[in-house]
């Protein structure tokens, strides 16, 4: 980072909201250096060459959760057998799929597991910045943000992993989550015990 680009993190810091065309300079400062400080999830794996698919579901209260996949087709060009095992990774507290394919591919863990063949899904909880869309109600609005923890695990993770697990065409998954996605799944799996016959483990990181 420049003397320039520091002085222009410093004043958005400190002003606030007074500052939002200053970060309109940053942006462009800091894409110079870095194309990927732009780009959203689906754009970072397809820019380290990775296939990606861009998925919706419909949870039972409303709200439309995004969905990345990462299929086995890297592993598969490489001349690597592909394991077809699904593996789910879900975000923790304020926070998006974007976190597990930030790094290199040999530093990010979705990265990772697609290159040993596996059949890699990013989730999206409600309300970040790609799941903020609900069937009647806008992001704008105060019912859209009226949910709660309970709400994720009740309905975002069963929604999203019924949705890897048909779209897939698997019965059962790998389940690794951070921080509060760990949590979110131990809710899920002790209210809802049949969801432990589809999450054949869970990990948490």
């Amino acid at each position: 980072m420049n003397l320039a680009t520091s002085f222009i993190l410093i004043g958005v810091l400190l002003n606030g909201h007074d500052a939002i065309n200053d970060w309109k300079v940053l942006d462009i400062l800091l894409w110079d250096r870095d194309p990927d400080f732009l780009r959203n999830v689906t754009e970072l794996i397809s820019s380290k060459g990775y296939p990606v698919e861009n998925h919706y579901v419909q949870t039972k209260d409303g709200y439309i959760l995004s969905v990345q996949r990462i299929p086995p087709g890297r592993a598969m060009n490489n001349g690597l057998k592909a394991e077809k095992k699904v593996v789910f990774l879900q975000h923790g507290l304020l926070a998006s799929a974007t976190d597990w394919v930030l790094n290199f591919p040999k530093q990010s863990l979705a990265f990772i597991l697609a290159d040993a063949g596996y059949d890699v899904w990013l989730g999206n909880i409600r309300g970040n910045t790609y799941s903020r869309r609900h069937v009647k109600y806008s992001p704008n609005s105060k019912e859209f943000w009226e949910f709660s923890f309970d709400e994720m695990a009740k309905y975002d993770l069963p929604a999203m992993i019924d949705l890897a697990l048909n779209i897939s065409g698997q019965t059962q998954l790998y389940y690794i989550g951070h921080s509060q996605g760990t949590t979110a799944a131990f809710a899920l799996l002790s209210e809802s015990p049949e969801y432990n016959k589809k999450v054949s483990c869970t990990l948490k990181t």
